[in-house]
């Protein structure tokens, strides 16, 4: 029986190389373009060569060399692709970070009410709060009306806090205030008794005084009557003896 052949031997092209298997591996990319397949040597650009001017120049180096336009169109395109990549595009700037989220802002908070003025020592508080039904105050009376009404309405309208302060009702009074001064002596009673009283005294003793003045007065014209009588009763005695 004849001997098998043996398998022709596989010769690597240059710059490839054979596996454990038999297989051929390709050129690499270094040998490639020592040796291109159109035959030419790799182009290189010229110092101060443009882009088209390269392209132009590798053409018509491939036309010279024999080859068609269509191949010398493509080596040229290749070549000038090599020579000239394309520059890589700028990556995109990187927007700013927004700032934090602010909480939402809180609404103010509602401002507390104003508390009652304090009843503290030495204020008199309502004294101001005249009743609506009352009339028109004048500013002055006699100072006689105006401290019999603090003296008959005190009792009623005037109210001692806790905190050593006083309160005035005025719409708790009786009648109402002869004047506006009348007011002021009530809360000179309350703030100042001691004040109050001898005023209280004097006009009391003023009163006294003009009663006493018109009682006298009444007492003059009665003697004066009298005399005026007793003079007629005498002058009709002394006409009739005659």
């Amino acid at each position: 029986m004849a001997g098998k052949k043996k398998p022709a031997s596989r010769k690597p092209a240059e710059g490839g190389g054979v596996t454990e298997s038999g297989n051929v591996t390709p050129p690499t990319n270094a040998a490639a373009e020592e040796h291109p397949a159109d035959g030419l040597p790799p182009a290189h650009a010229r110092g101060g060569e443009s882009r088209s001017q390269c392209w132009e120049r590798i053409r018509k180096e491939g036309r010279a060399a024999g080859m068609g336009k269509r191949e010398a169109y493509e080596r040229a395109n290749n070549e000038t692709e090599r020579l000239f990549p394309p520059e890589p595009e700028p990556e995109p700037e990187s927007e700013p970070e927004p700032p934090p989220a602010q909480p939402p802002a809180q609404p103010p908070a509602p401002a507390a009410p104003e508390p009652p003025p304090a009843a503290e020592s030495g204020h008199v508080l309502g004294l101001g709060e005249v009743p609506a039904d009352w009339p028109t105050l004048p500013p002055n009376a006699s100072l006689q009306a105006e401290i019999a009404w603090v003296q008959a309405s005190r009792v009623d309208v005037v109210e001692l806090l806790p905190g050593g302060g006083s309160r005035v009702s005025l719409d708790r009074a009786d009648q109402p205030a002869p004047s506006k001064a009348a007011l002021a002596w009530l809360e000179t009673s309350i703030l100042f008794p001691s004040k109050f009283a001898d005023v209280s005294v004097k006009a009391t003793q003023h009163q006294a005084d003009d009663a006493e003045a018109m009682r006298r007065e009444r007492l003059s014209i009665a003697e004066v009557r009298g005399l005026l009588a007793e003079m007629v009763e005498a002058e009709a005695g002394g006409g009739g003896a005659t």
